[in-house]
């Protein structure tokens, strides 16, 4: 058996591996640039990821959504489509939003890659649909929340292009939280522990989050409880989201490779394992049982 198809699988060279999953992260690639369109993969939406759209959707224009960008160029590919998407939604609704980075490099790349682009694709005008405040630094996250909650204007004062935010149109009866309609946090640790812990439970508007893959898991106890509105889920959230607004963007493109790489280590598992059974692997497996009983 071991000269057989399934048993030589136990002797391939694993450079023969790498080269599989090379030309299978590529062949999206390939795909696009050929047909000059994403590589269409069944995508399903979980409630998480319509919990945000939906308050989007449902967002009314005399109040605000405020979008706190509390990541780093570490987790851009999770983090990244997570804002952006959700700053595209808004602008397209035309809902008045703020955001805001404690990173000064998340703050520049945010206001070329999103705020800007979207409010020339939009046609909204800034200080009048929405203000960029920029970096702003957060030493203390629950010290912030309950410093800004009572006093919005009074507590940034000026936007990131040094106007006095109290006389900026677009906030206009925006005082404190009772005027903010969601507070949507991005980041890769639980950056929503003082909106749901302080301001919350005071003003009781809704919080939404973006989170990368591996904080998901101790974030869901939130999202059950109805304290966290919705959230989008690493990459998969985005992706979800991208596909809500039929606006691809990289992570329905990074969506689609990581999926190719997927289905290929899946398919070595089934022929690793036949091959391993093929090969008299069950047999050797009871052996070597047997001699250390």
């Amino acid at each position: 058996m071991k000269d057989s198809f399934f048993g030589k699988l136990q002797l391939i060279d694993r450079r023969w591996i790498y080269v599989m999953l090379v030309i299978a992260v590529a062949i999206p690639f390939v795909w696009e640039q050929a047909t000059h369109r994403n590589m269409d993969l069944p995508i399903y939406t979980f409630k998480d990821t319509m919990g945000i759209y939906n308050a989007v959707e449902e967002a009314p224009k005399d109040k605000i959504v405020l979008i706190s960008a509390d990541w780093g160029f570490g987790s851009l590919g999770e983090n990244g489509p997570q804002t952006l998407t959700v700053i595209q939604h808004l602008m397209k609704r035309g809902v008045r939003l703020m955001v805001w980075s404690p990173d000064p490099a998340i703050a520049g790349y945010i206001r070329t890659n999103a705020v800007l682009s979207y409010a020339k694709k939009y046609h909204r005008v800034e200080g009048v649909d929405f203000v960029d405040l920029g970096f702003k630094a957060i030493p203390n996250r629950m010290l912030f929340a309950q410093a800004v909650m009572d006093d919005i204007p009074g507590y940034f004062k000026k936007d990131v292009r040094g106007e006095d935010l109290a006389t900026l149109p677009v906030m206009k009866g925006i005082h404190d939280f009772s005027d903010v309609w969601m507070v949507y946090t991005v980041g890769a640790d639980p950056t929503y522990d003082g909106w749901v812990g302080i301001v919350e439970p005071k003003y009781h508007m809704k919080v939404g989050f973006g989170s990368t893959g591996v904080m998901v898991p101790q974030s869901y106890p939130y999202l059950e409880s109805g304290q966290l509105v919705g959230m989008l889920s690493g990459m998969r959230g985005g992706t979800e989201y991208e596909k809500l607004m039929n606006a691809p963007g990289d992570a329905l493109y990074g969506i689609t490779r990581q999926s190719m790489a997927h289905l290929l280590v899946i398919l070595f598992i089934i022929l690793g394992n036949i091959g391993f059974y093929a090969a008299g692997g069950r047999k050797m497996h009871k052996g070597r049982l047997e001699s250390v009983k």
